[in-house]
């Protein structure tokens, strides 16, 4: 009877895992996966997933109704919900595109942004970070499917698809940070019209990348940082044209988890928020300004 027992309880408990793991894939996992790579879409019927996609769709307006504060000035997003901010933003997402003319009904389209982690030198990325979340025309590097680097100055699509997806005001709390070493930053702001969508190209959105100073005092006096072979008059040095920013920068082995974040991946609208325990989190330490 023991035997029938072990026997029984050993069968109840493989099926309780065959059931469990069929709730997961289906409820998560297969469904998104398989679709997302053949169709690039996925059937919503959850309303509170239809209406947080709604929201993170570019509005027609281009005028706002509302400007909202993200993070004031002097801190940097450091977090929107569960997910930190960092080098692993970079890297290739695939999240509902804000432009969902294309899609059918019960249909969410989504789509899929570059890889823009081009390189594991921090330097490089501290400046990728800063390119590609500066509301700018700048060119930049990404990889193309062969890991080949190739130059972009259309890369504003996939960064408002992530920032309207995971940091939209109305659906997300963001976390803020103050700048290590006192240094500056602008203060993170979006516009939105009288239903919430988002003006297009209206994020201002300042990561610890941003972060920076323009002088610094010791028992001497006070000091600028001007770049090289300038030609500058004393009386302008309060200018942001004429002195340098030096941006803060920690290329310490123990900071990079945090530098790191959070990696995006497949984003599902609606149950992001429940994927990280957000009390295991790494804090960025101080570090150092650096002119480079």
């Amino acid at each position: 009877m023991k035997f029938n027992r072990d026997s029984l309880r050993k069968f109840l408990a493989w099926t309780l895992v065959f059931l469990y793991q069929g709730f997961v894939n289906d409820a998560y996992a297969p469904p998104y996966l398989t679709t997302l790579e053949t169709e690039g879409s996925i059937a919503v019927t959850d309303p509170t997933i239809r209406d947080q996609v709604r929201t993170s769709q570019f509005s027609s307006s281009t005028t706002a109704a509302s400007t909202i504060e993200i993070c004031p000035k002097g801190q940097y997003v450091a977090a929107c919900g569960n997910y930190r901010i960092g080098f692993n933003w970079l890297k290739s997402a695939k999240l509902p595109n804000p432009d969902q003319s294309s899609a059918t009904a019960g249909e969410v389209v989504y789509k899929e942004t570059r890889n823009y982690y081009v390189s594991d030198n921090i330097m490089d990325l501290y400046n990728q970070m800063r390119i590609f979340f500066g509301n700018t025309t700048t060119s930049m590097e990404y990889l193309d499917n062969d890991g080949v680097v190739q130059i972009t100055n259309n890369f504003q699509e996939d960064r408002e698809a992530i920032l309207n997806n995971l940091c939209h005001p109305s659906t997300v709390e963001p976390k803020c940070k103050p700048c290590p070493n006192n240094a500056n930053i602008a203060p993170s702001t979006v516009s939105l019209d009288g239903d919430l969508l988002t003006i297009r190209d209206s994020w201002e959105f300042h990561t610890f990348a941003d972060c920076y100073i323009q002088e610094f005092e010791d028992t001497t006096g006070t000091y600028f940082y001007v770049p090289d072979n300038i030609n500058f008059d004393i009386a302008s040095l309060d200018s942001s044209t004429t002195v340098a920013q030096c941006y803060y920068t920690n290329t310490d082995a123990a900071a990079m988890d945090a530098l790191m974040g959070d990696a995006i991946g497949i984003f599902v609208t609606g149950i992001y928020r429940n994927r990280i325990n957000a009390n295991e989190r790494v804090e960025i330490p101080e570090g150092t300004i650096t002119m480079y």
